[in-house]
C-alpha cells in the first residue's frame, strides 16, 4: 500500500535543532540552536510559559521514511515528569488495543463485554477508538488499557524496540478503581473481557489484578512531592515519545518491519480515521497550523489533550501538493489556548521551507540540558 489519503516569553529561549542520525529509537543528535532560534525570532514568536516542542522533518513522499532532521524546544522533547500530558496519551492505547486484537485474530469491528462486577458494558473496538481519540471520553481510554492489558503495556508494549522505553501509564481518568492513600484513578485491574466477531470464535479474555502499591514505583513519590502537583503525576511520557509513535503510525508502510506496529491495513485504515476526524475540543491547534501556513491544503493527523492547565498535542502534517510531511508534538501551560500562537508560527515556518534544507553534517550527540 503506498501513502494513506485522509478523509474529508521576558527571556531569550533558545531553540535547539537536532540532527537524527537514524530514525531508530536513541539516535544521536547534533544541536543547531542558531537556524531555527533565529527563523522563529524573526517572525516575532514568543514562547508560551512552560513551553515544549518536537517537529520532525520527514522525507517528501516516495522518498523514504527516515526523519530528516528533529528540532526540539530546549531539548524538552525528552521532559518526561514536569508536565502533564492529559488526554494527549491516548493515543497509546489506541494502539495496544489494535495490537493485542490483531494478534488474538480480531479486527478493529470486534464486539468486546467487559464483564464489571456491577454491570457488563457492550461496545466495539472501533467505538471506544471513536471515544478515545475523538470525543477523548475517560472511559473509553480506561477500557483500551484494560483490553491492552496493563501488564502486557508496560511489559511488550512499552519498549525501546517500539520508541516507546519511557512511558508509563499509571492514572486512570475514568476513576473506576481509586488509590486509597491519593484518591485519584489507578490502573490495573482488568474485568475479564469478551471478544465476539462473525464467523470467529468467541474468546473470552481472564480477569487482571493490580499488584498493590506498584502503580506507584515508576515514578519517585519524594521527588513528585517536592516539585511537582502530585495531582499531576503519574502519567509519564515525552514528546519524543509521542512523534516517534505518529511516525509509525502515518509512515507504516514506508518502515521497515522492525519500526512497524504490529498492524495491519484495515487497523490501520480506522486509526487513522479517527486521528483525522475534526475534534469536539482541541482542533485550535489545527486551525492555527492551517492559518499560519497560508495556502495550501494540509492533511492533519492529531489528537490534543488538556488538563490541570497543560495543552499539548501531537501532530501528523502532510501538504500533499507539495509532497511533504512533518511530525509536530509541542506542550504548554497554562491555559488551553497556550499553544495557539506556537502552532501559527510553526505553520509558517513549515511554508517556508526551511525545516526541509539537507540537515548539516553530524556532530557528536549532546548531554543533559541547560536554560
Amino acid at each position: 500500500m503506498g501513502v494513506f489519503s485522509l478523509p474529508c516569553c521576558v527571556r531569550t529561549l533558545t531553540f535547539f535543532a537536532l540532527l537524527l542520525l537514524s530514525s531508530r529509537a536513541g539516535a544521536q543528535a547534533t544541536p543547531a540552536p542558531e537556524e531555527l532560534a533565529s527563523s522563529l525570532e524573526a517572525l516575532g514568536f514568543r514562547a508560551p510559559a512552560e513551553f515544549k516542542a518536537r517537529i520532525l522533518s520527514l522525507p517528501e513522499v516516495g522518498k523514504g521514511a527516515q526523519v530528516l532532521r528533529a528540532f526540539e524546544w530546549h531539548e524538552s522533547g525528552g521532559d518526561r515528569e514536569n508536565w502533564w500530558p492529559a488526554s494527549t496519551l491516548k493515543i497509546y492505547p489506541a494502539i495496544a488495543a489494535l495490537e493485542r486484537t490483531r494478534a488474538l485474530g480480531f479486527g478493529p469491528q470486534v464486539r468486546l463485554t467487559f464483564h464489571y462486577p456491577d454491570a457488563p458494558l457492550q461496545t466495539t473496538l472501533k467505538r471506544l477508538l471513536q471515544q478515545a481519540l475523538v470525543q477523548s471520553n475517560n472511559q473509553a481510554f480506561d477500557r483500551l488499557v484494560e483490553l491492552s492489558g496493563w501488564k502486557r503495556l508496560h511489559r511488550e508494549f512499552f519498549t525501546a524496540r517500539k520508541g516507546l522505553g519511557t512511558t508509563v501509564l499509571l492514572r486512570s481518568y475514568g476513576g473506576r478503581i481509586k488509590d486509597a492513600e491519593s484518591g485519584l484513578g489507578v490502573l490495573g485491574d482488568s474485568p475479564a473481557i469478551s471478544l465476539e466477531e462473525e464467523g470467529r470464535k468467541e474468546l473470552r479474555l481472564p480477569v487482571e489484578a493490580r499488584v498493590p502499591g506498584a502503580w506507584l514505583a515508576s515514578c519517585p513519590r519524594k521527588e513528585w512531592r517536592e516539585n511537582y502537583a502530585f495531582e499531576t503525576l503519574g502519567n509519564c511520557t515525552t514528546l519524543r515519545e509521542l512523534s516517534e509513535s505518529m511516525r509509525r503510525i502515518a509512515l507504516h508502510e514506508e518502515l521497515p518491519p522492525r519500526e512497524r506496529f504490529a498492524l495491519v491495513e484495515a487497523d490501520l485504515r480506522v486509526l487513522r480515521e479517527v486521528l483525522a476526524t475534526p475534534k469536539p475540543r482541541g482542533d485550535g491547534m489545527a486551525e492555527a497550523l492551517r492559518k499560519g501556513y497560508g495556502e495550501g491544503r494540509l492533511e492533519i493527523l492529531h489528537k490534543p489533550g488538556f488538563a490541570y492547565g497543560w495543552v499539548s498535542d501531537v501532530m501528523f502534517v502532510s501538504d500533499p501538493a507539495r509532497r511533504k510531511r512533518w511530525v509536530i508534538a509541542a506542550a504548554a501551560s497554562p491555559g488551553r489556548g497556550a499553544l495557539q500562537s506556537a502552532y501559527f508560527y510553526f505553520g509558517q515556518l513549515l511554508a517556508s521551507g526551511r525545516l526541509d534544507e539537507a540537515a548539516p553534517a553530524a556532530k557528536p550527540a549532546s548531554r543533559g540540558r541547560s536554560r
